[in-house]
């Protein structure tokens, strides 16, 4: 700078720019070094929490591989590399955890070469055995004598579960001739690890449905599941079936009839649907057998089924008001095994505001938060993609739509169905709306459908994908205490503000009301509807109104679908599933003391 400033000799001037030219370079010298420096860091803490999950403590290993996922993809190469040097047998499991949990498909080959090797050592195992077996037959009848014991190797189901679900949710093709030998590898009958290998076995063949969806389904593995169906494990054939119906399998049924007399009730319901789906008419006489079942549950299945086979038109009452519904006479539970259902997300607030940590639904997951939530219906089922899903009473189909989320971050309802219920009580008439979220595309019923209790209307949908709303497998049972519309007159706060309705378009789910905040002379119509968010990090209910005096029903059309798109078209202002609430929830019922108590 002060060469730069000095005299006007062009000697001067040479000299001010070489000086500026080595400035430049020594900060250019400078900069590159720290940037090696910060990238030496980097790598050496990378490298340092890929050692940690090694470690015996587990918060050393949660804490290290939370680390490397946030620092995301540029750990990839470093876990490979890892990968081949573990530095114990539980290294490499929680290297394949921590891969597992970037969600990048580039982990792919590393995943698979997991399960290649996880299978050879349960191969060499099984080689083992068969080799005491035969040593045992040549020494006849002393071979019960004989006594040798095998260790089995040391691996992680839960892993290679977790695993396997991965590469099929991103429909990994180069890993199906390796889920194919996975499942026709039957545990040897002396195995230690017979259950650990079983439950993989039966995760791999509930997992092909994944790739069955398409106009031409691999023929290896519509012949795998076909021949499953004759296998020793139900639950194998359960997933059997499932994996038939999603394929839309138009062969030869009678390996699926031959299953309608299966002791088994859960493979029965399964076959039905399968049978429903492929419109098998061979089949009639058998499924009518099934109409008279003393199981209520198969009853049902049977019947949809048949409905499904002869394409019978649904009966519609598009104009039933509320207080035309007939009177429920009972009610029933919505799932088979709802009673027996061990793992659920129950009714209920979950913590409150006083710092008491508690976990609630964040995008895609949960995370810990210190506000209250509350969960307005009954999760259950979890795992079990396919399952019937049936009307809990008498009443009416309000709504049937598909709400998908934005991305495979996020979760949504996915196919969801809402039907209006009628009570009568010593107190008066009673309605109450039950809500069934997360449904597979295989809906029986449509809108303003008159439908009995019991009756099928549906299945829980696949897990993870669009059709249930990106959620794992289960069912969302919601009730909802009164009527699916509310009535001229009712009165209503939102944020605040009362609101009062002044017209409500019966069986229209969109409601006019009038906004008391404003002036006499300003209050108008407003079409008011209300949808759920879900965004990262909070959960909100927002609400927004339009004047809608002197519009054409169209107009009110293009409004809806110009601000909330042609998925939320179909939100009706009651539907939530998730709301903060600090001093209890109001206007939903715990789905199960309910239905424990026969709707009382």
């Amino acid at each position: 700078r002060l060469a730069l400033r000095g005299g006007g000799g062009a000697g001067n001037d040479t000299f001010g720019h070489f000086v500026n030219s080595l400035i430049l370079g020594v900060f250019l010298v400078s900069l590159f070094q720290v940037s090696v420096i910060s990238e030496e860091a980097n790598e050496s803490r990378i490298k340092q929490h890929i050692k940690n999950l090694a470690s015996a403590s587990s918060n050393t290993v949660n804490q290290s591989a939370s680390a490397l996922v946030k620092i995301g993809k540029p750990v990839i190469p470093y876990l490979i590399d890892a990968y081949e040097k573990p530095l114990n047998v539980a290294h490499r499991h929680y290297i394949v955890y921590t891969a597992i949990s970037l969600e990048d498909p580039t982990v792919i080959p590393l995943l698979v070469r997991y399960l290649e090797d996880e299978n050879k050592k349960i191969d060499d195992y099984h080689n083992e055995l068969e080799k005491i077996d035969s040593k045992r037959s040549r020494l006849g009848v002393l071979g019960d004598l004989y006594q040798e014991n095998v260790r089995p190797p040391t691996i992680s189901t839960d892993t290679r579960i977790l695993t396997i679900e991965t590469l099929a949710k991103w429909r990994e093709t180069k890993v199906i001739p390796l889920f194919l030998k996975i499942i026709k590898t039957v545990p040897h009958q002396n195995s230690l690890i017979k259950p650990q290998e079983q439950k993989v076995r039966q995760q791999v063949v509930r997992m092909l449905s994944r790739y069955v969806e398409t106009p031409n389904p691999d023929p290896q593995i519509i012949a795998t599941l076909l021949e499953l169906l004759g296998d020793k494990d139900k639950e194998v054939v359960v997933w059997a079936l499932y994996g038939l119906n999603r394929a839309k399998y138009t062969g030869e049924p009678e390996g699926i009839i031959k299953l309608l007399t299966h002791t088994d009730k859960t493979v029965v319901e399964y076959g039905l649907s399968a049978l429903g789906n492929l419109k098998v008419s061979k089949a009639l006489e058998h499924i009518k057998k099934r109409v008279n079942d003393s199981n209520s549950f198969i009853k049902s299945s049977a019947q949809a089924t048949l409905r499904d086979i002869n394409a019978e038109p649904p009966v519609l009452s598009p104009t039933i008001l509320s207080q035309d519904i007939p009177v429920a006479k009972g009610f029933s539970y919505p799932t088979m095994n709802y009673m027996r259902n061990s793992s659920r997300k129950s009714f209920g607030v979950l913590g409150d505001s006083k710092g008491q940590s508690v976990i609630h639904p964040a995008g895609a997951g949960w995370e810990r938060s210190n506000i209250a939530v509350a969960h307005l219906g009954d999760d259950c089922g979890w795992g079990e993609d396919g399952a019937s899903v049936y009307a809990i009473a008498d009443g009416v189909v309000r709504l049937v739509c598909h709400l998908s989320p934005v991305s495979e971050k996020y979760q949504h309802w996915g196919w969801l169905v809402v039907v209006e219920h009628k009570m009568e009580e010593k107190t008066g008439t009673k309605y109450i709306c039950s809500l069934y979220g997360h449904l597979g595309s295989d809906i029986k019923v449509k809108k303003d459908e008159m439908v009995k209790k019991g009756q099928k209307l549906g299945t829980i949908g696949m897990g993870l994908s669009q059709e249930n709303g990106n959620s794992e497998a289960h069912l969302h049972l919601g009730i909802y205490e009164g009527s699916y519309h509310y009535s001229p007159g009712t009165k209503i706060s939102l944020d605040g503000v009362m609101i009062k309705v002044i017209e409500s378009k019966q069986p229209s789910v969109y409601v006019a009301i009038e906004d008391s905040s404003d002036s006499e002379e300003e209050q108008q119509k407003f079409l008011l509807f209300e949808y759920s968010t879900c965004r990262e990090g909070a959960i909100s209910f927002t609400y927004s109104k339009h004047p809608i005096s002197g519009l054409s029903d169209d107009e009110i059309t293009g409004i809806i679908k110009g601000n909330h798109g042609e998925n939320n078209l179909h939100y009706a202002r009651w539907i939530k599933e998730y709301g903060r609430k600090e001093e209890g929830i109001t206007g939903w019922l715990d789905p199960l003391k309910f239905l424990r108590s026969g709707g009382r």
